[in-house]
């Protein structure tokens, strides 16, 4: 059994790799400009998402019931003028609902299928190395297809478990109180349950979701090993990021002092930032895949020389089975 002084020796050895081998890939590779292509791709495909949502709450507000209660509460709050005037249009809305549905689905279907080509040619150029292999035309899109159906199921999937475990943890304090259960270390604990809940969940979903767009896209697959640690790695960044991102925007919607249109532009800059930034933790993901297989794939590596780097492998060595369809 390796001594502490060993472990750390092969810690040292192991970060210095993948943090020089990640400097050395940001300086060989076009990183930042398949992060613009990407974030362009996130922002475009939000628009069809949006018209579907909203195609979705008018087939809500078709329902007698949910229509009444609308119109109750803009009775209540408006003046009975503009009160009728929002009327009117929420029943024209709820007209349209069926055609803003059908539109904003077809519209995502076609702006996923872009964002993936996208995504496909992005990690295509992470992973150009000697044994990967392309597409042709055809597969590449009949794979587009395939992608959008698997992780456009893991994030609405990942969206609807966020909005579950809010509605939950809500309708859970109540019932607490109804049964007379209303003490406060039950509450804290129940909130506690949710809140580690919220964020273990989502890191699941979102690994398994980069897990599917790292280990699938390659030809031939890297070892699972390496797109799991790739996929974990995006993981992180991408749930810290994406805490950061709530606190600003509820940050923002403190400071009334600024104005809505101060606002509005505030939160429309950071929603480009966080595009750009998820493009760039996935290839980031990718870099680390493709350092992990290069070094466990292809064996033994060669000794790093002064005219050498250590991402070279050694020309007479023959891949290893790291992973089962390293070979597909």
């Amino acid at each position: 059994m390796a001594g502490f002084p060993e472990r750390w020796s092969r810690a040292k050895e192991t970060l210095k790799y993948y943090l020089g081998g990640l400097f050395q890939l940001l300086h060989q590779k076009d990183i930042f400009l398949w992060a613009q292509a990407i974030a362009f791709k996130v922002l475009v495909t939000i628009v069809p998402m949006v018209i579907l949502i909203t195609g979705i709450l008018g087939q809500i507000l078709r329902g007698e019931a949910a229509f009444a209660a609308v119109s109750r509460f803009i009775r209540d709050f408006l003046p009975p003028t503009q009160s009728r005037q929002v009327i009117a249009f929420l029943e024209q809305f709820q007209n349209a609902s069926g055609t803003l549905t059908f539109i904003g689905a077809v519209a995502l279907f076609l702006s996923a299928m872009t964002l993936f080509s996208t995504l496909r040619a992005v990690l295509a150029n992470v992973f150009r190395e000697e044994w990967h292999d392309q597409r042709t035309i055809l597969r590449g899109y009949l794979f587009d297809m395939r992608m959008v159906v698997q992780v456009g199921l893991f994030f609405f999937l990942s969206m609807g478990l966020t909005f579950a475990l809010q509605a939950l943890n809500a309708s859970g304090i109540e019932f607490l109180e109804k049964i007379g259960l209303d003490y406060v270390w039950l509450r804290t604990g129940w909130r506690h349950v949710f809140q580690w809940t919220g964020l273990i969940l989502p890191f699941l979903l979102s690994t398994a979701m980069f897990f599917q767009l790292i280990y699938f896209n390659p030809k031939p697959r890297p070892p699972r090993r390496s797109a799991l640690l790739g996929a974990l790695v995006t993981g992180v960044l991408w749930e810290v990021a994406k805490v950061g991102f709530a606190v600003y925007v509820a940050k923002v919607g403190r400071f009334g002092g600024v104005g809505i249109a101060a606002g509005t532009f505030g939160f429309i800059i950071a929603m480009v930032f966080w595009a750009y930034y998820s493009g760039l933790v996935l290839i980031v993901g990718a870099l680390v895949t493709l350092l992990h297989e290069t070094r466990y794939r292809v064996r033994p590596m060669r000794r790093e020389t002064p005219g050498e780097t250590p991402l070279m492998p050694a020309p007479e060595a023959e891949p290893t089975g790291g992973g089962e369809g390293a070979h597909r």
